[in-house]
């Protein structure tokens, strides 16, 4: 648990510096993905995570029932193909310390 919220905050602070992009990050022999920061984040409106919000626009544009639950890598699918997708400091903040810039 402490671990990985360490590597959550060194892998903003390297997001806030520019000094990673993409989608995933080299570990060892295999390719491991890249979206901490996405786990960690929560709406500022609403307080949903980043599940319950994609899981609303995929509802919203009919491609999952009301009472239906996507697999993860459905959730992710989706979410990668959106168009006009951003994720800003204005609208999102990290439930595990929401001082914290995403």
């Amino acid at each position: 648990m402490v671990f990985e919220e360490v590597f959550q905050f060194v892998l903003a602070i390297a997001e806030v510096k520019k000094l990673i992009d993409g989608q995933t990050v080299g570990g060892g022999h295999r390719d491991v993905e890249a979206n901490a920061a996405m786990k960690s984040i929560v709406r500022k409106d609403t307080g949903e995570d980043w599940r319950e919000f994609v899981m609303g626009l995929m509802r919203a544009e009919d491609v999952i029932g009301e009472m239906e639950t996507p697999t993860a890598e459905e959730v992710h699918r989706f979410d990668k193909k959106r168009k006009d997708k951003k994720v800003s400091n204005d609208e999102w903040e990290s439930k595990t310390n929401p001082y914290r810039r995403m």
